[in-house]
């Protein structure tokens, strides 16, 4: 018996279902995304957390050094406080916690946090 297709009937038919499935997964609803979620350092939202390994010398880095890390650790008027920096050295070469600078610093009653942040990008 011959369909009224003809002879190629048959796969014509079976063509018609495969493009049906195809096109059956099309739809207008989005789907979830099977995407991985942004990493937050890459959020637009991000805050960057001051670089500690790579600290600069209080003693022997230059203003704009000092600067330049200020700048990275979001203290404010990075300029101001790196000249502060480079005005009180010399500082004790074994005073990781830079004793000499904080107690310079504390007399523009700059905040604690603001110290420690400005400590935590420099070493003697």
């Amino acid at each position: 018996m011959v369909s009224r297709w003809g002879a190629g009937g048959a796969g014509l038919v079976a063509m018609t279902a495969a493009v049906g499935l195809v096109l059956s997964g099309c739809t207008s609803e989005e789907s979830p995304s099977t995407a991985p979620p942004t990493p937050d350092y890459l959020s637009p939202n991000a805050t960057v957390p001051p670089v500690t390994s790579d600290r600069v010398s209080a003693n022997a880095a230059s203003l704009d050094e000092i600067r330049q890390a200020f700048t990275q650790a979001g203290i404010a008027d990075p300029n101001r406080w790196a000249q502060a920096v480079l005005d009180y050295r010399p500082y004790p070469a074994d005073d990781s916690n830079l004793t000499k600078l904080r107690q310079n610093l504390a007399k523009y009653n700059v905040s604690p946090d603001t110290v420690d942040k400005m400590v935590s990008v420099l070493k003697p």
